[in-house]
């Protein structure tokens, strides 16, 4: 039941990436042939470089941030065309776009295989101004709601063991899975935290209010100001709004990615040394990787070496602003992040590995982000593209394994939504249900007139 998808974002700093630095999208294409027998002297090294499952992707997400200055224009500029262009050479022709919009510097490509369009049942999409007064599009994002069949297990396979009325008594599934696909380039400096913050909550409201009424049902509240509009009652408020949170727990799967812009909250100094060694560990694993036997040695005496850069991340990721907001509530809730194993993605002198050297010493920052929502879904792989040096960021990039089943529709009396629940676990019933009670009420009815039937053909 599941298919792969493969995120990208990578912020541009307003300058086209050369074919070479592009070169890393070609990994999500779909490969017919499955991937050869490495020898073990080079495995380490070989599954290092190319991580992505053999069988390709599924759908592709990439996304860009500055692509074009921040100056107004009335057309689309040509480093967006050519970004574009980029996107569509690296997947091939296997590929099919989506969805290609474009908002001021926010650049939106959303793929599909082939094999699998007929999957798709519809497609829209939605964008958020975040910039000065809201209205400009230096900030913002981009959404495509995507509706997608359901791959639902038939009824009665593998289950021949059940009976009639446990089969019966199975909840019900869902025939379609909503995704919604994000990619958004929120508000910068080190300070401007609740910025950030608030900038999440009103797109996450925004896209509320645009998503297409067959994708997404009223909710409880919308219903209840549609009623009292209707019975003439004027008591209800007309400008009450939605925080969002109705459209982010009614998707199936959500992924928001894009150079997020969340930093460290260390002096340059700390983050500068640290961030040093583990480049020194770094190039002393490529090193042992180049020279290693085929030998139980070798593998043994690398594993030190990852238990210390992952003791070094963690003692910059424990200052992290993004994994703090979300600990504490404040945005992105109930979101999840693939574990980070790659260096902080900003920000960089352009053209080389050094890390920025101007008089403004911008802090090292893990900007660049893809989260999700981590039901259903499996992290693959969750790297960065370390060999595209053209920009001030390096592109970040995961693929995942996401699981199309539908959920189980149940009985949500107040929010009309349905209950994710794991398989095997029993079904209540939900009090002050309609459904339910009939169905309860009706079985005693029907076992007395039968009884009666019996009792008189007796006497």
């Amino acid at each position: 039941n599941d298919i792969t998808v493969s995120v990208v974002t990578w912020n541009l700093a307003e300058s086209s990436p050369s074919e070479e630095d592009a070169s890393f999208i070609r990994k999500f294409r779909y490969k017919k042939s499955s991937s050869p027998f490495l020898s073990s002297s080079r495995k380490r090294k070989k599954v290092k470089e190319d991580n992505a499952p053999s069988s390709g992707s599924d759908i592709v997400l990439i996304s860009g941030q500055e692509c074009e200055d921040i100056k107004p224009r009335r057309a689309e500029g040509h480093r967006s065309r050519e970004f574009r262009r980029l996107m569509i050479q690296g997947l091939g022709k296997e590929y099919v776009p989506l969805a290609l919009h474009s908002l001021g510097g926010v650049q939106f490509g959303l793929f599909c295989r082939r094999a699998i369009l007929h999957d798709v049942e519809s497609v829209n999409i939605g964008d958020v101004a975040c910039g000065v007064g809201n209205v400009f599009h230096n900030k913002g994002a981009i959404a495509a709601f995507v509706q997608m069949r359901a791959r639902n297990e038939k009824e009665g396979g593998g289950s021949s063991s059940l009976t009639q009325e446990q089969t019966s008594r199975r909840p019900a599934t869902a025939k379609s899975v909503r995704m919604l696909f994000i990619t958004a380039h929120l508000a910068a400096h080190v300070k401007n935290v609740e910025a950030r913050n608030m900038d999440f909550w009103r797109i996450a409201s925004e896209l509320e209010a645009q998503a297409p009424p067959r994708f997404l049902p009223p909710s409880p509240q919308r219903r209840s100001q549609l009623s009292s509009s209707s019975s003439g009652s004027s008591t209800s408020s007309p400008t009450a709004t939605t925080d969002g949170s109705y459209l982010m727990n009614s998707m199936d799967h959500i992924f928001f990615c894009g150079d997020l812009n969340y930093r460290l909250d260390l002096p340059r100094e700390v983050t500068e040394q640290t961030v040093l060694e583990l480049a020194r560990h770094n190039s002393n694993d490529d090193d042992k990787d180049d020279n290693a036997d085929d030998t139980e040695e070798t593998s043994m005496t690398s594993g030190g070496g990852g238990v210390m850069k992952d003791q070094l991340r963690l003692n910059l990721l424990r200052y992290d602003q993004l994994l703090k907001t979300i600990s504490e509530g404040r945005a992105f809730p109930n979101f999840a992040e693939g574990k980070i194993t790659f260096p902080p993605t900003f920000k960089f002198d352009k053209g080389t590995p050094s890390y920025d050297t101007s008089h403004k010493q911008r802090i090292p920052a893990w900007t660049d982000r893809i989260l999700f929502k981590p039901f259903g879904v499996r992290v693959i792989e969750y790297e960065s593209a370390q060999k595209a040096t053209h920009s001030d960021h390096r592109p970040v990039y995961g693929t995942f394994h996401v699981n199309m089943a539908g959920r189980e529709v149940g009985i949500a009396p107040t929010g009309g939504l349905g209950k994710i629940r794991q398989s095997g676990e029993r079904m209540e019933k939900v009090s002050g249900s309609n459904h339910i009670q009939k169905q309860a009420t009706e079985k005693p009815r029907k076992k007395r007139r039968r009884s009666k039937k019996s009792s008189g053909l007796q006497q």
